[in-house]
């Protein structure tokens, strides 16, 4: 290898280093403009549910106030302050007291996604999900909209055994129900012939609660 060879390796090199610091530090930038933004949510949702709470407050505003606010805070600070934004804030609050609980990798869209779920077993079940798969928003919203939060198959291996029975717990219309599916049965073959050994639900959200460990 030549000298001038060695040279533009050295320079490549050079633009790969520059070029990594600079993308490494851009992501810390958005890491910490993102927790600063969450952070400062989590606050004013606060400042809005302890304010609710005062009673001469709560009776003057009643229902307006996150119509107030909005009016009057986008004329002070700007976008970001619309009536459903304020109750996600809110919202946020309600669902998280404690801020250290809330999860620092995620962001403030994440969290707005999940916070909405009424249901606590499924909202934690996201929250872990979308913190271990790394979903993006997307994804997210893609996954809640299947309305499918959990799927346990449970089989019978050993001879003599019934037909495995697939256990779905799936979201319709805002309430948590089970499904039994048989596989590769016949059609006649009823599901209330294995009714006396079918778990109970609540055994199963407390194995999804296990699962997700929260």
């Amino acid at each position: 290898m030549n000298n001038l060879e060695k040279t533009n390796d050295s320079y490549n090199l050079l633009i790969k280093q520059i070029s990594s610091a600079v993308s490494d530090a851009k992501k810390q930038i958005a890491t910490t403009i993102n927790n600063a933004l969450v952070e400062t949510y989590w606050n004013i949702g606060k400042h809005i549910v302890e304010f609710e709470q005062q009673g001469n407050a709560r009776a003057k505003y009643g229902d307006k106030l996150l119509v107030n606010l909005s009016k009057d805070l986008t004329t002070l600070l700007g976008k970001g302050f619309s009536k459903s934004n304020l109750f996600n804030m809110r919202l946020f609050y309600t669902r998280f007291p404690i801020f250290q609980a809330v999860p620092g990798k995620l962001s403030w869209t994440l969290l707005a996604e999940i916070i909405r779920i009424d249901d606590e077993l499924e909202r934690n079940f996201y929250l872990a999900e979308t913190v271990n798969e790394n979903w993006s928003s997307r994804q997210l919203i893609q996954q809640k909209e299947r309305g499918l939060f959990m799927q346990l198959a449970l089989s019978k291996n050993n001879a003599g055994d019934n037909p495995p029975i697939g256990i779905i717990l799936a979201k319709e219309k805002d309430e948590v129900m089970v499904q039994y599916a048989m596989y590769g049965n016949n059609n006649n073959l009823f599901v209330s012939k294995y009714q006396m050994y079918l778990p109970d639900v609540e055994d199963l959200r407390k194995l999804l609660y296990k699962k997700i460990n929260l």
